[in-house]
């Protein structure tokens, strides 16, 4: 069934290549402003010697505002999205696991934005933390409910759209779920369905219900997350690409050690094909995508792969 599925996904990739432009984006082309009419949003991307800096001063700002002081100070919008980001992901990154099964939350903000002399929309710094606290507590409500205890991986913020004078500001957070699989291809062990959460085949106990091959292979590729020899990284700059996987076939197919260790070199392939110049790779959250339904259900992988920047808070390299 694999070496069938794989043909047929062969073509599914070659159907796809001509969308993958189409969903890899950034901070810029994921927005649809209309305001007004020439303005054109384009990502804040400070030097990188600078990215402590700006960080810190905004949380000194942020702690002063909290006691009631008000600057009247303006920036711009698209420092206000960089800003936000790394705000929220230098506050809640820690060291973690890496096995770890990634989920994501998503949640939106409005705020309100004029527009300069030179037609910049501008936020005022007091609704920049407004918003900041907004999501302070989104994601220490995502971190504290549920019924498994969730680690923060990251926090991807992005403008949504620009109607008017109001800015539609999006935050998706990412959490770490325990999870058994090891950052090594077990031959004994890793037999696993496809997809639809159904576990382990091959009749391995326990069957890790809840669990499938297409977040294996995520777990595998999260493996190769940045690493800070001390401290923790902290990110900023954040893109989103959608990529078709090396995953395809009937939820209930069984992938086998051989496959997996294939599968997982074609997905790391494909993840270095696409990654933008100047980020690194972060994340992987894949999703199932129905292909055809007929004769049978065959769904195929699509990787959700996040690149970016980082830094190691805390010194290290």
């Amino acid at each position: 069934m694999k070496k069938r599925t794989l043909i047929m996904l062969a073509f599914t990739v070659i159907a796809s290549a001509s969308i993958i432009l189409l969903n890899a984006c950034s901070k810029s082309d994921q927005s649809k402003p209309e305001g007004k009419a020439d303005y054109k949003y384009a990502d804040f991307v400070p030097v990188d010697d600078q990215v402590p800096q700006l960080i810190e001063g905004f949380n000194q700002k942020y702690s002063d505002f909290k006691t009631g002081y008000k600057s009247g100070e303006s920036i711009p919008l698209n420092e206000v999205i960089w800003t936000l980001e790394a705000g929220v992901n230098y506050e809640f990154t820690e060291p973690r696991d890496e096995n770890a099964l990634l989920i994501e939350v998503p949640s939106q903000i409005t705020i309100p934005v004029e527009f300069s002399v030179d037609n910049t929309p501008v936020v005022s710094m007091e609704d920049v933390f407004e918003a900041y606290s907004s999501f302070i507590s989104s994601t220490e409500g995502f971190l504290t409910t549920g019924e498994n205890e969730t680690k923060f991986v990251l926090a991807d913020v992005e403008l949504g759209s620009l109607n008017g004078n109001n800015a539609n500001i999006n935050l998706t957070l990412l959490g770490g779920l325990y999870y058994p699989g090891s950052c090594q291809i077990d031959d004994n062990n890793d037999y696993w369905y496809f997809f639809d959460g159904l576990g382990r085949c091959n009749d391995l106990s326990p069957a890790y219900t809840g669990l499938d091959a297409m977040h294996r292979l995520d777990n595998l590729m999260n493996c190769a997350q940045p690493y800070c020899s001390t401290g923790t990284p902290v990110y900023y700059g954040i893109v989103t690409y959608e990529i078709p996987g090396a995953l395809g076939g009937e939820v209930d197919d069984c992938e086998n050690p051989e496959w997996l260790d294939y599968d997982f070199d074609y997905n790391v392939y494909y993840m270095n094909l696409y990654k933008p110049s100047g980020k690194s790779y972060l994340n992987c959250n894949s999703y199932q995508d129905l292909i055809t339904s007929y004769p049978e259900e065959i769904y195929g992988q699509v990787m959700v792969i996040r690149y970016g920047n980082w830094y190691c808070q805390g010194g290290g390299e």
